[in-house]
């Protein structure tokens, strides 16, 4: 029996790629607080080329720590941070695409859920920010996905249910 709905994501790709918010390039500005020489408290650093990478937060020890907001032209991440990786609640958004909001740790998100452009809502287990693991899909029109996962696909034993 085909799949009706092999892909309930109808914009290109429902699959982000590994996103961009870490630190990359070289710092280009850092206005802010320091202590003993070390970014330390409030502050905001502009990275790369053309300065596209912001961070706007709280920092110890030279690293991002506590609550924050990281942008790039094209993604977006705001909430807490340990030791420089985001870890704790946060929102992750990709500017005109989906938005994550879930518990982060160790710079990746376990749990969450997914809304978009796409006409749905998911919800369930993430690796990689892609759909992976147990979760469930629902969208305006009422059809269900509840089940496996793997790489942003429905993936081994799930139920489909239609209006």
């Amino acid at each position: 029996y085909p799949n009706p709905h092999p892909n309930p994501y109808p914009y290109p790709d429902p699959n982000p790629k590994p996103d961009k918010l870490q630190e990359e390039g070289e710092v280009l500005d850092y206005s802010g607080q320091f202590e003993r020489g070390l970014r330390h408290g409030a502050g905001r650093e502009t990275r790369g080329e053309d300065g596209a990478s912001v961070y706007e937060g709280q920092w110890q020890r030279d690293l991002r720590h506590g609550v924050g907001t990281a942008r790039t032209t094209y993604e977006r991440y705001s909430g807490e941070w340990v030791a420089g990786v985001r870890c704790g609640t946060g929102e992750h958004e990709v500017i005109g695409g989906y938005r994550i909001e879930g518990v982060w740790a160790d710079d990746d998100i376990e749990h969450g859920v997914v809304r978009g452009r796409y006409d749905g809502v998911y919800e369930g287990q993430l690796q990689g920010l892609k759909r992976h693991g147990q979760g469930t899909w629902r969208n305006k029109g009422g059809d269900v996905y509840s089940g496996a996962w793997k790489d942003g696909h429905w993936n081994g034993h799930g139920t489909l249910t239609t209006p």
